[in-house]
């Protein structure tokens, strides 16, 4: 009688669990011999598929981290900008001058145009609902989520953030800054109907910049130096 070495395949694949693997059927006399040949390369191919699989699960889970921190930082650099809009107003053509600049400058120089843009486009637009300037809301939306982005083309580069007094870290705020005189200016004039209404704007603009880039200056400078973000 012929006997047969029986091997269950279910019970084989499982435990290999996805072993890439070969099964050599050997036809002998009176039995069946089923040879299981596992190809090394592809085990340690294996090996490596499953070390890639743990650091993508663990880069998903401290991405998650990340993310939620972010979430918290935004809405407290939201909350923040608002109340230093709301709480210094100095009333000039067309609005009022405020601090509320320096911090999206400096949400933007130390956690980059996304939270910078976040923070400072709702934060500043709820600013102008609340103190009933709700006309500049949409305006103020649309500049103040833009500038971030124009600060940080020039606060970092592809390796790193530059210092606060370098002359990147400078020019970045005092571009940013003129970027929102000119959307205030231009915005006016339609707001308004008068290109002269708009212009009329642009010196108590240009002096609440000059006052928000010291503050900026001071505050991210002495953050800096404490290097809690280095």
């Amino acid at each position: 009688m012929k006997s047969y070495a029986c091997i269950n395949q279910n019970l084989l694949k499982n435990k290999l669990s996805n072993w890439h693997y070969q099964i050599v059927l050997k036809w002998q006399y009176t039995h069946v011999t089923y040879s299981v040949i596992l190809n090394k390369s592809l085990f340690k191919d294996k090996e490596r598929i499953m070390e890639l699989q743990q650091t993508e699960v663990k880069n998903g889970k401290e991405g998650l981290h990340i993310n939620v921190a972010q979430m918290c930082v935004t809405a407290v650099l939201m909350a923040l900008t608002c109340v230093a809009t709301m709480v210094v107003q100095i009333p000039i053509p067309l609005g009022y001058a405020h601090l509320g600049d320096s911090v999206i400058l400096i949400s933007a120089y130390f956690f980059g145009p996304v939270v910078g843009a976040l923070a400072g486009g709702i934060g500043s637009a709820m600013a102008d609902i609340l103190t009933g300037y709700a006309i500049w809301a949409l305006p103020t939306l649309l500049i103040k989520t833009i500038m971030p982005v124009i600060a940080c083309a020039f606060f970092k580069n592809n390796v790193q953030r530059c210092k606060v007094f370098s002359i990147r870290g400078i020019a970045g705020a005092v571009v940013t800054l003129l970027f929102m005189t000119a959307g205030y200016v231009f915005f006016g004039g339609i707001l308004y109907g008068s290109a002269a209404a708009g212009i009329a704007s642009a010196p108590g603009l240009l002096l609440k910049s000059v006052v928000n880039l010291a503050v900026y200056l001071f505050v991210a400078f002495g953050i800096y130096k404490v290097k809690t973000f280095n």
